[in-house]
């Protein structure tokens, strides 16, 4: 059963920084502008609340290289006109920072957006990492009945930011009213995007499988063949490599044990799992009752993955 307070969250890492003045930018801006979370959760709101107006609570976030990292947040019809504008302003200066969409309000919230690469400026190191970012927040429970288009549109998000530039990790997963960007630490994501290199960080709802891991499986082919998920999409990048996105199923409640197994099992040969070695020194002192325990730990993440961490 679909909770008040539970999240779909997606996280994509490339490989590639993309800057301000790359081409790529207009794509991942077409991307976010065409998101279809928004149609989906415009649809809720007109049969939940419908006398409520969608787009006065449509905001958007848009923001320079030298601006915090939330930049300056625009809402509301008069607002989105100022926000649209900064954010043509910046493109065209190629001083974008980061842009994103939202809508805050329930019964869902949802969001998706970009943060660039950045140049060093001043004391400040250069930032050479590109996200792309989407949330779905439930807010109420009668919102259930459109968790599987939510999770749909997601996944055509996924998809479409995935083929956009090759990524170094791209999961979605669902969480219990919060997440902790931690798991991926204990699996040596970081470490790996130090390096450059791509990593497989657990069996999630949506999950990128990078050429690498394709190879391993037996190719595109037979990912789309014998993976256990409801749907596997592949993704060709400009380099000729071929990578896949695969979805394990749409709604919380097909997160079964059985399923989260299957599903594994099958990527077994790729996964990078927590690992003791990546398990910080302060451990006992920030975590005294156990690592993820209840709500903080992803539910498409098996319990018995951090037993002994």
């Amino acid at each position: 059963m679909v909770e008040t307070g539970q999240i779909l969250e997606m996280l994509v890492y490339y490989r590639t920084p993309v800057y301000s003045a790359d081409a790529n930018v207009g794509r991942l801006i077409e991307a976010v502008d065409s998101a279809l979370l928004f149609d989906v959760a415009r649809e809720a709101l007109s049969v939940l609340q419908p006398r409520k107006q969608f787009a006065t609570d449509v905001g958007v976030t848009v923001g320079s290289v030298r601006a915090t990292k939330n930049g300056q947040t625009f809402l509301g019809r008069r607002e989105m006109v100022s926000g649209l504008e900064r954010l043509r302003e910046l493109r065209r200066d190629g001083r974008l920072g980061n842009y994103s969409r939202h809508y805050f309000g329930p019964p869902v919230w949802v969001d998706a957006g970009f943060d660039l690469a950045r140049p060093a400026y001043g004391k400040t190191a250069a930032y050479e990492l590109t996200t792309v970012s989407a949330h779905v927040s439930i807010k109420v429970d009668a919102v259930r009945e459109w968790i599987a288009a939510l999770s749909d549109a997601m996944f055509e998000f996924f998809v479409l930011v995935s083929t956009i530039g090759a990524p170094l990790t791209a999961r979605c997963s669902w969480w219990s009213r919060g997440w902790n960007l931690e798991f991926e630490r204990l699996t040596g994501m970081w470490e790996k995007h130090t390096l450059g290199q791509p990593t497989v960080p657990g069996y999630r709802t949506m999950l990128y499988l990078p050429p690498a891991a394709v190879i391993e499986l037996g190719g595109a082919a037979a990912v789309s063949t014998n993976a256990p998920v409801a749907d596997a999409r592949r993704i060709d990048h400009v380099d000729g490599s071929i990578g896949m996105a695969a979805l394990l199923c749409r709604t919380p409640e097909e997160l079964t044990v059985e399923r989260l197994q299957e599903w594994r099992n099958y990527l077994e040969p790729v996964l990078d799992l927590p690992e003791e070695r990546y398990r910080p020194a302060s451990w006992a002192d920030r975590h005294p009752d156990g690592w993820l325990a209840g709500k903080q730990r992803p539910l498409d993440i098996l319990a018995t993955d951090f037993q002994g961490l």
